[in-house]
């Protein structure tokens, strides 16, 4: 079966059996992730990878009391960073530092905000 197959045919789990997810796995999982797209390929996130059943535990409240939270073996938090204008000025710093010519950085930082 095709990942896009099984990605077609997901469903909601409830709970996990307590299965280790293999750490080769989860790396996959997270390169996948990495090419996810955003808004001007800024990638405005950071993604933590949870394995401590205590810090698990602390998390769950947050989301919802749901069972699943607890009974992962790998918990993805994915951390928004919500300060898009700090985004958008090192977008324009990096643009420079790379030799983008002005006229096509200022196109892009325009088009960011």
């Amino acid at each position: 079966m095709q990942f896009s197959d099984i990605v077609k045919k997901r469903y909601a789990t409830k709970k996990f059996d307590g299965r280790i997810v293999p750490e080769r796995t989860v790396h996959e999982i997270l390169e996948c992730v990495r090419y996810a797209p955003s808004a001007i390929n800024l990638q405005p996130w950071k993604i933590k990878v949870v394995t401590d059943r205590e810090v698990k535990a602390q998390l769950k409240p947050a989301a919802f009391d749901q069972e699943q939270i607890t009974t992962c073996s790998h918990l993805l938090v994915f951390c928004a960073d919500p300060d898009y204008d700090s985004l958008i000025r090192r977008l324009d710093v990096l643009l420079s530092e790379n030799h983008v010519p002005d006229e096509k950085r200022t196109m892009i930082v325009n088009m960011a905000t």
